[in-house]
């Protein structure tokens, strides 16, 4: 499979609750001048919510499951609006979930990444300051329980920031990371292209994110980019 960086993948969190159809369109507009897009695809996280869910709600693993379920489908049902009234044209779109992507390739990436936060102490440190961040918002800042397992979701992310995604035999190597506040995974992803920590030698560096910044009501305001790939 050759990296192609006219294949986008998006990444869309449940925790975005102010995406709109406005918005998805703000979105395929962006993707689409930025690199020159073919295929393109929204991956929905819906499996990560439950991480979050396990943290800041009560409930049986149905009971979160099942609200997931329900979310995701919110979210699915919003895209395909935007994608119905957007005038513009790339080749193939398609929505697809988390379990979608979780090929040998991405468990690879995980197992290594995951090690590592294990291991050096200053990867981990970064990892749980920004979920400690996160879970202080949430009442749950001084419970290092939930701040080591809320890094999860963010170990589990680290995988398609690095390398893209794998989706019916294609690599998407073009990342558009909607946000309305500010990524501080920007720092992490940044840093390990830099090599601040040093332990990603065996994984290569592949995916090019773009970050459309959006205000509130789902307007673009801004973008920036990691910085390029290894070609």
């Amino acid at each position: 499979m050759l990296t192609s960086y006219s294949n986008v993948f998006v990444g869309i969190s449940l925790a975005n609750k102010t995406l709109t159809p406005q918005g998805v369109k703000y979105i395929l507009d962006f993707a689409a001048s930025e690199f020159e897009c073919r295929r393109l695809v929204f991956l929905v996280a819906d499996q990560l919510n439950l991480i979050n869910l396990r943290v800041f709600e009560s409930g049986s693993h149905d009971t979160l499951s099942k609200k997931v379920y329900q979310e995701s489908e919110t979210f699915i049902e919003c895209i395909k609006v935007g994608l119905a009234s957007w005038s513009g044209s790339i080749e193939f779109i398609d929505i697809i979930t988390w379990n979608q992507i979780l090929d040998r390739g991405y468990w690879n990436a995980y197992m290594k990444i995951f090690s590592q936060f294990i291991q050096n102490t200053i990867f981990q440190k970064d990892l749980e300051d920004i979920a400690r961040k996160f879970a202080r918002g949430r009442g749950k800042g001084d419970d290092m329980a939930s701040v080591h397992y809320l890094s999860t979701y963010l170990i589990s992310e680290l995988p398609t920031l690095l390398e893209g995604i794998r989706y019916k035999n294609k690599i998407y190597s073009s990342m558009v990371y909607p946000t309305y506040h500010g990524e501080a995974m920007d720092e992490i992803a940044k840093g390990i292209v830099a090599g601040r920590y040093g332990l990603f030698h065996d994984i290569e560096y592949k995916c090019q994110i773009k970050h459309l910044f959006l205000s509130s009501d789902g307007h673009p305001t801004s973008s920036s980019a990691i910085p390029g790939a290894k070609s």
